[in-house]
């Protein structure tokens, strides 16, 4: 474990920590002065664009993730904008999660992906009271999904965006 850490750079946003009680460091996605409670959206949309960034969807095209705050939005809100368009929750956002932070045997790269998913889906579970996830296909363009992971909380809907491409 001290081996991943030193290889963390200085201005990542994964910076090694010790949890109360352990003597192992592990990568946290916040620095200390993040870790108090978010007092504005763009703080918010800071420490997730830094959890998202270089982060990979992956299905028939590797896609990154990005993050839009939709003010004073509600679950309702975020479904009417999908008007004319197929909305599924094919999964809760528990099993989402344990899906993608599923660490594959024998593969670096993926474990450290199925580690950083594991954190990003820690990390909202922390900061929102209510998180679903959505796949919406258009049906002109039934291929092309676009996968929405929505979190409520006090600043509205946060949406993580990206496209999943189902043939």
């Amino acid at each position: 474990i001290l081996g991943a850490c030193s290889s963390v750079t200085p201005d990542s946003p994964f910076l090694p920590t010790l949890e109360e009680g352990s003597s192992v460091p592990t990568l946290a996605l916040e620095t200390t002065n993040e870790a108090r409670v978010r007092r504005t959206p763009s703080e918010q949309k800071a420490t997730l664009e830094r959890a998202l960034d270089g982060l990979l969807y992956l299905s028939e095209s590797d896609r990154p993730w990005t993050y839009t705050l939709l003010e004073g939005a509600t679950f309702a809100d975020f479904e009417a904008l999908q008007a004319g368009k197929l909305l599924e929750q094919r999964r809760t956002f528990t099993d989402f999660f344990s899906q993608l932070s599923q660490i594959p045997t024998g593969n670096p790269v993926g474990t450290r992906t199925a580690k950083r998913y594991f954190r990003l889906g820690k990390l909202l579970e922390r900061r929102f009271s209510s998180l679903k996830v959505y796949w919406v296909t258009d049906p002109a363009n039934p291929v092309e999904v676009q996968l929405y992971i929505v979190g409520i909380n006090r600043f509205g809907a946060a949406l993580l965006e990206t496209v999943s491409i189902e043939t």
